[in-house]
């Protein structure tokens, strides 16, 4: 009998606590696992390609691997942020932000692989570092952006009761 008790006792317990979870706490922890899981790893990717294009011979080839391999990565990033569909206004606004991030991120990327173009057509040099004195100003943009939204993040955590990794 203390075992049954004791049981559902705890079956009690268990319930509660699953029931505990809002729903906005469930979809700020799926948001940012999904983020994490799936932007982040395609944002390493991206590095890891624009590191070794960076040890070519030639800007022809540089260009030839951005096109083939970064490119192609960061068009699937934009995808799969664009296709996100939060539902709570808090987690919408939060996706906006990141929204926002990833357009300033991509402009950047957009800036250098015009500049990397004028360098392969052999175009002047203050075309080239015009875009990319540009790209690099999106660049900052885009990681104050980022920083909004991971604060932004932290905040809904923190008032969710959500742990974030």
């Amino acid at each position: 009998m203390k075992k049954t008790i004791w049981f559902i006792s705890f079956l009690s317990l268990l319930i509660l606590t699953s029931c505990s979870t809002s729903p906005e706490a469930e979809e700020i922890a799926k948001y940012h696992n999904d983020y994490v899981e799936n932007v982040n790893s395609l944002a390493s990717q991206v590095d890891e390609q624009i590191q070794k294009s960076f040890a070519t011979e030639s800007p022809q080839e540089t260009y030839d691997l951005q096109t083939e391999n970064v490119l192609p990565l960061i068009e699937e990033i934009k995808k799969y942020i664009e296709d996100m569909q939060p539902e709570s206004g808090e987690v919408k606004e939060l996706h906006e932000m990141r929204l926002k991030q990833l357009s300033a991120w991509e402009e950047a990327f957009k800036l250098q692989y015009q500049a990397l173009e004028k360098t392969v057509a052999e175009e002047s040099e203050e075309e080239v570092s015009k875009l990319l004195k540009e790209s690099d100003q999106k660049l900052l943009e885009a990681a104050e952006l980022g920083q909004q939204a991971d604060n932004k993040l932290v905040k809904l955590a923190e008032e969710h009761d959500v742990t974030i990794n």
